[in-house]
């Protein structure tokens, strides 16, 4: 900064910043961070949507276990729980063919009936067998981030046009 010397005292040159020129600078900055907030909220979303869909596969390789072990898929009744606990099987012999758990649990767990699978949205897994999409095997669906069954945000196990 350049100084000078009015009546004896030193007075400064330099130029200082405007109120209006200050606030342009704020309110610049402010859009910035709202940019970067949304774009970072949305990314969070998406990736617990990927995670659904990873979840979805998974899933369906456990149930396909399930079913070269069977010879079948958990009917709608049995649910996914079947996946994790001998008890919904009520035929013996095919009690005995389980090799389970398939999902969610370990060999060594003590699986518990209130066994449940959630997507990232903590919401329970849709499971139909035989599907109504899939009539050749199941159906597998979440209800996505609202949380409501039958809207545009599900994930799938089949094919839709959206």
């Amino acid at each position: 900064m350049n100084q000078r010397r009015v009546n004896g005292a030193l007075r400064s040159t330099g130029r200082a910043f405007t109120l209006l020129e200050v606030m342009l600078v704020i309110v610049i900055i402010a859009i910035l961070a709202g940019v970067v907030v949304t774009n970072v909220m949305n990314q969070g979303e998406k990736a617990k949507k990927q995670a659904t869909e990873l979840k979805i596969k998974n899933i369906e390789q456990a149930l396909d276990l399930f079913k070269l072990d069977i010879g079948r898929y958990p009917t709608t009744e049995e649910g996914l729980i079947a996946l994790n606990a001998v008890d919904p099987i009520q035929d013996e012999d095919l009690a005995k063919k389980w090799a389970g758990p398939y999902a969610g649990a370990d060999k060594g767990d003590s699986v518990k009936k209130e066994f449940k699978l959630q997507d990232t949205w903590n919401h329970d897994f849709h499971y139909k067998c035989p599907g109504e999409h899939n009539t050749k095997t199941f159906d597998l669906s979440s209800d996505g981030p609202d949380g409501q069954e039958g809207t545009d945000d599900d994930l799938v196990n089949w094919e839709t046009e959206k």
